[in-house]
């Protein structure tokens, strides 16, 4: 199933309300609001799905122009359903230096499932003494199929006559995808870093 949504400005805690109104969950503007949006969308067919005792496999979220997509399999199994709680969790975000935790809404022990316990920081920032913003549940698991995504990327590239005046783009945007970090739910932005710790931004390569 493939779905795609237009309404950035809501998915992007622009409208926080709107968004728990449409999505079940609330919208924070950051530097990581895009992935945060593929993530809310999951989160929100996941919990669909398992009204009717289906559970959803992402195989590739992107965000793009005016837009984010997802394409995710969608499933049957009563077992696997229980699991959702496991891959969703709420974000606590300092407004002050940027620093976010996830606090997992269930943690599953074997075939036990346990809520989760927090919150995972102080009333305060540990690193700066801001304050917390408090948002989500979003979509913690892998939001990639890291295996869909290569055999699609070799499809484009093996066949010129498939997306002949976009296979470039679509080469670009796969390749990012799959070096993607799939145990790490959002990410910082470097200088954003560099401007809290009030030092030089190095360039591309060295971090690399």
């Amino acid at each position: 199933m493939c779905v795609t949504c237009t309404d950035m400005a809501v998915l992007c805690g622009n409208a926080a309300e709107t968004c728990l109104a449409k999505y079940e969950a609330v919208s924070l503007r950051a530097p990581y609001c895009h992935e945060m949006a593929l993530r809310i969308i999951l989160q929100s067919i996941a919990g669909h799905a398992a009204r009717y005792q289906r559970f959803i496999k992402p195989l590739l979220s992107i965000s793009a122009d005016f837009y984010v997509r997802v394409f995710v399999c969608v499933k049957t199994g009563q077992n696997r359903v229980k699991e959702l709680a496991t891959k969703l969790a709420n974000v606590y975000h300092c407004r002050l230096c940027g620093t976010f935790s996830l606090q997992p809404l269930m943690i599953k022990n074997r075939n036990l499932y346990t809520v989760g316990s927090g919150p995972p920081v102080g009333q305060s920032c540990d690193h700066c003494g801001g304050r917390h913003a408090f948002c989500g549940p979003i979509w913690s698991a892998p939001i990639h199929d890291v295996d869909f995504v290569r055999k699609v990327r070799e499809s484009v590239l093996n066949d010129s006559t498939v997306f002949p005046n976009t296979r470039q783009r679509i080469d670009g945007v796969l390749s990012v995808v799959s070096e993607e970090l799939q145990d790490q739910p959002l990410y910082y932005v470097g200088d954003a870093l560099c401007s809290v710790l009030h030092c030089t931004s190095p360039g591309f390569i060295p971090l690399r």
